[in-house]
């Protein structure tokens, strides 16, 4: 098995640990690529997004969690997906 090169990305956003911990999300993203205009949040999940909130490092605090029909949903956290409020209506 060939290993794939991971880039290590200078400026990442703050909820990155690292610039090759982002590099590694941005070398999976284009194999899956998040709906345009949604980026990484659409990876988040409320729990990193309190814990990032809380240490002052969310850039997009406002993200909401939606199921996979649009609607807000506590009880299906294993299928919500991150949308930035100003993309709300994009699949």
């Amino acid at each position: 098995m060939v290993e794939e090169h991971v880039p290590v990305i200078r400026d990442y956003p703050a909820c990155f640990d690292s610039g090759a911990e982002y590099g590694r999300w941005v070398q999976m993203a284009r194999h899956s690529p998040p709906t345009p205009g949604h980026s990484y949040c659409e990876d988040c999940t409320i729990e990193y997004q309190t814990n990032m909130i809380k240490q002052g490092r969310c850039g997009f605090p406002s993200t909401l969690f939606i199921n996979n029909v649009g609607m807000r949903s506590a009880e299906a956290i294993h299928k919500l997906t991150g949308r930035r409020p100003y993309h709300r209506n994009a699949k």
